[in-house]
């Protein structure tokens, strides 16, 4: 059965983009681009962030819309359908660029369902 709590779909995507982040920080794009264990871990925990995204109620998303969801869920699509297609360079970009604030995010979410 589906969980309709959205703020477990937060929790999935933030521990899904923190693992990508850790991949990241522990080593430097040429060593990502020639490691298929990093890249299909990275690609992994971006495709939960995309599932977990897809996930979230459109009631939800109409009254918290900072999250980039259809941009999420658009490249979960790409990873899991064209993966021959992939490009290392378009995940690392992601990693570095995308994740981190999309963290920052995730965080000021969960923190409004803590208090």
């Amino acid at each position: 059965m589906r969980n309709s709590n959205p703020y477990a779909y937060l929790m999935h995507m933030k521990d899904a983009a923190e693992a990508v982040i850790a991949y990241a920080t522990a080593n430097d794009f040429e060593h990502f681009e020639t490691d298929n264990w990093d890249q299909a871990a990275a690609i992994r925990n971006l495709e939960i962030i995309g599932e977990a995204a897809t996930n979230i109620s459109s009631e939800f998303r109409k009254e918290h819309d900072t999250i980039p969801r259809q941009d999420i869920i658009d490249f979960r699509n790409v990873a899991i359908h064209d993966y021959m297609e992939v490009d290392t360079n378009i995940i690392w970009d992601i990693i570095k660029n995308d994740i981190p604030p999309l963290i920052e995010q995730l965080n000021v979410l969960l923190e409004k369902n803590d208090n």
